[in-house]
């Protein structure tokens, strides 16, 4: 079982990836309000998360990168991601991760 029961991930969709991602901001977001500081961490070094949405199958695979980069911006703006992830070495998948980069999202 890879998510929710599938055995792949190509199932998953946008919606649900930033149903997802939105939860593990607020859980983030939860223990930082409310946990007390670390002693262990000395000069106040306390490690930031960075969270990293993986943008599912079909939501960037396209010539026209204006879809890439809409549903990276959902990731950025209603899951409170600081990054995405896609996958791929093409060519073409680098030019859609320079046409992300450029709009002012980090890709991983």
């Amino acid at each position: 079982m890879v998510e929710l029961g599938y055995d792949t991930t190509q199932p998953m969709t946008m919606d649900a990836m930033i149903h997802h991602a939105a939860s593990v901001r607020r859980g983030v977001d939860f223990v930082e309000k409310t946990s007390a500081p670390n002693p262990a961490i000395a000069n106040g070094n306390e490690r930031i998360p960075l969270l990293v949405g993986d943008m599912p199958l079909g939501s960037y695979e396209y010539r026209d990168t204006d879809v890439a980069l809409r549903n990276a911006y959902r990731f950025i703006k209603e899951a409170g991601m600081d990054a995405v992830k896609i996958e791929g070495g093409s060519a073409r998948r680098a030019h859609t991760a320079h046409q992300i980069v450029e709009s002012g999202v980090a890709v991983m």
